[in-house]
């Protein structure tokens, strides 16, 4: 708000101002936040705010609860280096210790939260997960360490496979016959049919182009279940049971998630 020149509680001053101006100021924000924090990066400067009005409680407590929309098909996900892009690194360190911080964030914040949480709503409906294991590079990934050419899928990565954008961000192109745009085609029927019956997998009885992509109709996407199986998008989708089970299990048991922790009663 002191970005945008109003004061912390005049709404009707932000309101008035272009969305070009509240860029400016959100760039501005991000900046001074960084300049607090020199441990995080600008990727995770904004975060949702519990205020007891629009967000009521922590999300993993209000699904405790099942104060959630309970009738709301669910699919949802994450790509296998999410963190990647949230890692901060210094100058001096070398790949590796990027790469290992990648690996424990993306796992601590993101693959083992999800499979708790996945657990607690799939009671209530069918619940379906994924990881992608290839990606699309992005303005926002800096053409360095979480470049697609790298092998490393940050966060990021998976937006011009869902949107099918490869064409129309400056300096990017996708033709219909390379692996981007097969996986492009997957995800998107996969996505398309989520949206119009609550399932990713095409019915034989179902019209629509879904049931013509064979890397669609070739594998079974399975719900969350007791194995929890993640399907891994890739040019070759494939179903993984029980990813890093070891780690999220451990994470479960002993190392416990903050949400458990920082909220009284909220342990499961």
């Amino acid at each position: 708000m002191t970005a945008l020149g109003c004061s912390t509680t005049d709404l009707a001053c932000a309101r008035s101002k272009s969305v070009d101006e509240v860029l400016v100021a959100q760039s501005t924000a991000n900046t001074k936040a960084l300049v607090d924090d020199k441990w995080t990066t600008w990727a995770l400067v904004e975060r949702p705010t519990i205020n007891g009005d629009l967000i009521k409680e922590e999300f993993s407590a209000l699904v405790k609860k099942g104060i959630y929309n309970r009738d709301a098909d669910i699919m949802w996900g994450a790509v296998k280096d999410e963190a990647g892009l949230l890692s901060h690194a210094r100058p001096n360190d070398p790949d590796a210790v990027r790469n290992l911080f990648t690996k424990v964030g993306t796992d601590y914040y993101f693959l083992c939260p999800l499979r708790y949480l996945s657990r607690q709503m799939s009671k209530n409906k069918p619940t379906y997960n994924f990881r992608f294991n290839r990606g699309r590079d992005t303005p926002l990934d800096g053409g360095s360490y979480c470049s697609a050419s790298t092998g490393r899928v940050c966060h990021s990565a998976d937006i011009q496979p869902v949107f099918g954008s490869g064409a129309t961000v400056p300096g990017f192109s996708q033709t219909g016959d390379d692996d981007d745009a097969r996986l492009a085609h997957q995800v998107m029927d996969r996505f398309s049919n989520f949206a119009k019956t609550g399932n990713p997998n095409p019915q034989p009885s179902q019209y629509g182009v879904e049931r013509t992509n064979a890397d669609v109709g070739g594998l079974n996407w399975l719900f969350y279940g007791d194995n929890n199986p993640i399907v891994e998008l890739n040019v070759q989708s494939s179903m993984s049971p029980n990813a890093e089970n070891d780690i999220c299990t451990w994470a479960d048991a002993v190392f416990l998630y903050d949400f458990w922790t920082r909220i009284p009663g909220n342990l499961p």
